[in-house]
């Protein structure tokens, strides 16, 4: 041994840096105060998730636009295909993404819902905009008439950059709650799932995952009221709200196995429950309008059977 030499051996108990790969390391055991001392655009939950969806947007774009060019003429449709704008051949990427469901949101961006629901021959109610929820197609109207641009610019336009504030906002809820490489993965699989096209076409998938996202992380922070907006929000943008209620009840339960209910736990209970039903309730607040701006007991649910689909929510007002 040489003189002033310690020779030491590595352990499991004490595992030498050197063995590790230096990125995986990073990614595993990042630097979170230093993260925050960079400039925000350099702070990689935010650079990361805006470049995953933007590579995958653009993959979007390169597939959308070669494969319309085998798309065929779309004429006005029949009783059974609904074809409002009619479409040439090979129409390119905008008509690809604003076609199918996108013409109805179209429809709503330019026209409104009407106040009178149209009737087939034999009576029933026939296919109509008020199947399809507000948030996304007027905002997109609001849009259009601020900027005179089209439906068919601003909706993809608007459906992408939702989808990217709401990659941004998955990447630091799963960042923060489950760890660095797990925010990675969520990202990337769902920025190129199998549907992710949808992200940006002119349809409530993104603005629906913005708000799902938007709910949990304002679960974590516990900013209950801001919840409750967001719920409120969420039910006017996509069906999906009476999924938030057994998140809400699992979050209460876990809060309270912690011991973690604060000064008063009885009125945190009775808060969670209230906000549970809230977010139950809410699941009713599109067919309840639907009926009173029409007229027309069970509206919602006698128009989603158009498209021979039931969905129970029944209304006698």
């Amino acid at each position: 041994m040489l003189p002033g030499v310690t020779v030491t051996s590595a352990s499991a108990d004490a595992p030498s840096r050197r063995s590790e790969p230096r990125l995986g390391h990073r990614l595993e055991h990042p630097d979170r105060e230093a993260e925050l001392k960079q400039p925000f655009w350099r702070r990689f939950p935010v650079w990361f998730p805006f470049a995953v969806f933007g590579i995958s947007r653009l993959f979007v774009w390169v597939a959308a636009t070669y494969l319309s060019r085998y798309q065929i003429p779309l004429p006005i449709g029949t009783a059974n295909i609904r074809i409002f704008y009619p479409t040439p051949a090979d129409p390119g990427y905008n008509a690809v993404m604003t076609g199918w469901d996108g013409q109805w949101y179209r429809v709503i961006a330019e026209q409104g819902y009407p106040a009178v629901l149209p009737r087939v021959g034999w009576g029933g109610i026939d296919m109509n905009p008020w199947a399809f929820f507000p948030v996304f197609p007027m905002t997109v109207g609001l849009l259009m008439k601020v900027t005179g641009l089209p439906f068919a610019v601003v909706a993809p336009v608007l459906s992408t950059v939702i989808g990217f504030v709401a990659m941004h906002m998955l990447f630091k809820l799963v960042d923060q709650v489950v760890g660095r490489w797990e925010a990675i993965v969520a990202v990337v699989a769902t920025s190129f799932f199998i549907a992710s096209p949808a992200f940006s076409a002119s349809y409530t998938e993104s603005t629906a995952l913005l708000g799902v996202v938007t709910v949990l992380w304002l679960l974590r922070r516990r900013q209950y009221w801001w919840v409750a907006v967001t719920l409120l929000v969420l039910s006017l943008s996509r069906n999906v709200v009476i999924a938030m209620v057994p998140v809400i009840i699992a979050h209460a339960v876990v809060r309270w196995r912690q011991g973690d209910e604060g000064p008063y736990p009885t009125r945190f209970r009775v808060a969670m429950g209230l906000l549970a039903a809230y977010a139950g309730a809410l699941t009713w607040l599109w067919p309840t309008i639907v009926t009173i701006a029409t007229d027309t007991p069970n509206a919602y649910n006698d128009t989603m059977l158009a498209w021979n689909i039931e969905t129970k929510i029944k209304l006698y007002l």
